[in-house]
């Protein structure tokens, strides 16, 4: 049984939809769905959640607990084995969605010219999504080992541990619903729950901020609330730092304060705009003096910090090529993308084109490679690479506006 089989199994036993898994992880159905069908593979950190969730052990979630496995808590090793067999796993899962993408090429080898080029390029970007999902579980083996070590079901990442006296916080989340540049805020979503709420029990979110670029600071209180679920928007500036707090009041108007989060510089303006860590020059294979310049991969990828309010819509790369100092030795073209998504906040871009032209750099000339975007907003952001010959040398730079 594979993992997002042992995952649907378990979320059907507790009677629970994809969508009401999903608001207690903290996700989206679609990530839920994604996973039941072995579309992708959750975070660690959500596993850890969820095998709680679910009352069953992180192991048996992973199907990596059984016969000749140590439990988790045996003093021989029992969390190593866990995160030997874990990587395994995922590894097996790896290869046996590979084989898949292979059966599916096959197949769509049989459909007609222009199918098969539109989905050669899903196959491809869901394959590339897959490969990082799994290739990033080794850099996250030590956050798991933490993690199991805490054994701690109410903690999240940078959340103050609270004494035994005060472990009452069932859980909690916050996510942004919306920003505006023009201001420089951002509405920050905050919600927990008590695991033995009283009717007479209220709580209020407590946000002090501040910005050490510009040495101001302030707080921000949430309204009063008293419903066993707690939620509340509150408006805060970008730039700043943040430390998140909640006031519990009881019946006899005693106040108890919680530290929840710290948030370090966790909305700059620069997170809430499209942006790629890939190069553009490879998609036209580059060459300088004749030389074919090699990398590891021609993929370029569109990444965005919060997918639900900011995605590419459009985007095109312009070429240009300048071979002495009036525009008559200028030689232009541009080349429309299309997008595809592959990952939560990842977009693959390919040229339309079936196949790019090869550039060539020369002693004297120029090469600009720039990469336009337009997002769901109607804004624009333009990344260029340029390169250079003189004398022999070579000069590379790269900006964004």
């Amino acid at each position: 049984m594979t993992l997002g089989e042992r995952i649907l199994n378990y979320r059907k036993e507790r009677e629970l939809s994809q969508e009401n898994l999903g608001e207690a992880l903290g996700v989206s159905r679609q990530a839920v769905s994604k996973w039941e069908s072995d579309a992708g593979i959750p975070e660690l950190d959500t596993l850890i959640a969820m095998s709680r969730l679910f009352g069953v052990s992180l192991g048996q979630l992973l199907g990596v607990e059984g016969d000749g496995f140590p439990p988790l808590n045996d003093p021989a090793g029992g969390t190593e084995e866990l995160l030997r067999q874990y990587s395994e796993a995922a590894e097996k899962q790896r290869a046996r969605q590979k084989k898949k993408n292979l059966l599916g090429i096959a197949v769509g080898s049989c459909v007609a010219a222009v199918a098969l080029l539109w989905g050669g390029v899903f196959l491809a970007g869901h394959f590339q999504a897959l490969a990082r999902t799994t290739g990033s579980l080794e850099d996250r083996i030590s956050v798991l080992e933490e993690q199991l070590n805490a054994q701690e079901p109410w903690a999240q990442p940078d959340q103050t541990i609270l004494t035994e006296e005060e472990r009452r916080d069932l859980f909690f989340k916050w996510d942004v619903l919306d920003f505006d540049l023009s201001t420089r805020t951002l509405l920050l979503r905050l919600r927990t729950g008590l695991e033995d709420h009283q009717p007479e029990e209220s709580i209020q979110f407590v946000v002090d901020w501040m910005d050490p670029d510009r040495e101001t600071s302030g707080q921000v209180r949430s309204a009063i609330l008293t419903e066993p679920v707690f939620m509340d928007v509150v408006e805060i500036p970008m730039n700043t730092d943040l430390q998140i707090s909640m006031l519990i009041r009881d019946g006899s108007e005693t106040v108890v304060e919680h530290p929840l989060t710290s948030l370090y510089r966790e909305f700059e303006e620069e997170t809430f705009s499209l942006g790629t860590e890939d190069s553009i020059w490879p998609l036209f294979g580059l060459s300088i003096a004749g030389s074919p310049q090699r990398t590891e991969t021609a993929e370029l990828n569109i990444t965005s910090s919060y997918p639900e309010l900011i995605a590419p819509v459009s985007g095109r790369i312009t070429v240009t090529v300048y071979s002495g100092e009036t525009d008559s030795d200028r030689v232009q073209e541009t080349f429309p993308l299309l997008m595809q998504p592959v990952a939560q906040g990842v977009w693959q871009a390919d040229l339309i084109e079936a196949s790019a032209p090869g550039y060539d750099l020369r002693e004297g000339e120029n090469i600009h490679f720039v990469l336009e975007l337009t997002d769901n907003r109607g804004r624009s952001v333009s990344i260029t690479e340029g390169f250079s010959m003189e004398h022999g040398e070579i000069t590379q730079s790269r900006s964004q506006t």
